[in-house]
């Protein structure tokens, strides 16, 4: 790999002899199995960031466990997932569990800054998206917490997250944030509210999906494009590095967009 911005993805698949659930909420268990491999310097670094350079989540997917685990710039990479590529790192223990995990296949896929820019920004996107939430989803909003999937907080959580790893410049603004939110409308949802618990805490949150279009204009489509290829790395809104926030962002074809 070059020094290049990019944007990774490692997909574990696990398997384990104890009849273990392994559903999001093993996400903060999983996390401090993260750190446990990487760099203790780094882990430091880590602790002190708002906006983490990387997220996890662990799903149940055709029968199969998989954890994965995304960077959002080359240094998380070189920190983060080149030491669980190591063949030594083949099994480990979740902790208060004491059940033994061992990783049964790895999977690692890249694309750099530069790419995401030529193939999802300087090209002609469709109008209509569908967003699914596939880990409990929520977000922080004035010292509340928000379950809702608002445009306006799905932007700004884009937006604000592109900013924190990326070298481009900046990407927020309020007048963008703004044209992006009153150009696009939800046209179909199916989501449900639940708690996502978290060292006794249980979060309000969301899952589900929703569809939505964009009515702006073609340069418009293109960054928020942008923004949503991004969102397939960075996951969407709070404690994304804890198991939440997990999305999956399509673009729909272009027949369906008439």
């Amino acid at each position: 790999m070059d020094n290049t911005d990019q944007l990774t993805e490692l997909q574990l698949v696990l398997e384990s002899a104890d009849d273990i659930d392994f559903n999001y909420n093993k996400g903060s268990l999983l996390q401090g199995v993260l750190y446990e491999h990487i760099d203790s310097e780094y882990v430091d670094i880590l602790h002190e960031q708002g906006v983490k350079p990387y997220s996890q989540c662990v799903r149940i997917e055709d029968g199969q466990i998989i954890w994965h685990i995304r960077t959002l710039s080359s240094e998380a990479y070189e920190k983060i997932i080149v030491p669980l590529l190591d063949n030594s790192f083949k099994e480990f223990e979740i902790a208060h569990n004491n059940v033994l995990v061992w990783i049964r296949d790895k999977s690692v896929h890249s694309i750099s800054m530069e790419q995401l820019f030529n193939d999802f920004y300087s090209g002609d996107a469709g109008r209509c998206f569908t967003i699914e939430f596939n880990t409990p989803t929520a977000f922080k909003k004035e010292g509340r917490y928000s379950f809702y999937p608002e445009l306006f907080n799905i932007y700004h959580s884009l937006m604000m997250r592109f900013d924190s790893v990326s070298t481009r410049g900046g990407m927020y603004s309020e007048d963008t944030l703004e044209q992006l939110t009153n150009s696009t409308e939800i046209v179909d949802y199916n989501l449900r509210s639940l708690r996502f618990g978290l060292e006794g805490v249980r979060i309000p949150s969301f899952l589900g999906k929703i569809r939505i279009r964009i009515h702006g204009s073609q340069t418009m489509i293109n960054f928020a494009n942008l923004l949503f290829h991004f969102g397939n790395y960075s996951g969407i809104g709070i404690k994304t590095a804890l198991g939440m926030g997990s999305v999956r962002i399509t673009e729909q074809r272009r027949k369906e967009n008439k």
